[in-house]
């Protein structure tokens, strides 16, 4: 009884560490989302310094090209960053409880600052993990019935 609870406590957790993965990414995807669009912003004017160029006689077409390609994947990328978003918002929806449709984490770029994990953690809080729990219940389970012995009882015919 108590691995099972202690089973519970595991798909709890590791519901909570998907709704924290999924949050952690869609942050991560505001960040790329800033990132490509002041991308955009300097692509835009490279591309019409090499437009000046090659109206000046300094560039070719081959320029323009390269820079318009440029641009666009630039462009392109936003939008699949946009649809990747989306579909983590949707699945912090479900793991929340909340309808997809209605729900929204707003748009803020990821916060720079780096988590450090202290060294020489005790191991003792190895102990507080419900699958560890879980396993360390049954295994005391399994010793208990060590020694106990066991009676088998046959049936056997014969002419």
């Amino acid at each position: 009884m108590e691995a099972g609870a202690a089973d519970l406590e595991s798909a709890r957790l590791a519901v909570q560490a998907e709704v924290a993965v999924d949050y952690f990414t869609i942050r991560a995807l505001d960040a790329e989302r800033a990132l490509l669009l002041s991308s955009i912003e300097v692509y835009r004017r490279s591309l019409e310094l090499t437009r000046n160029r090659r109206a000046g006689g300094l560039g070719s077409d081959l320029d323009v090209a390269q820079a318009e390609t440029v641009l666009k994947t630039a462009e392109a990328q936003v939008v699949d960053t946009a649809l990747q978003r989306a579909r983590f918002q949707n699945a912090l929806a479900v793991l929340t409880g909340k309808v997809a449709s209605v729900f929204r984490v707003l748009e803020r770029p990821l916060d720079q600052t780096a988590f450090v994990v202290p060294a020489g953690l005790p191991s003792e809080l190895l102990e507080r993990r419900p699958d560890i729990a879980a396993a360390e219940r049954r295994m005391a389970a399994a010793n208990a019935t060590i020694g106990v012995p066991t009676i088998r009882l046959g049936v056997s015919a014969g002419y």
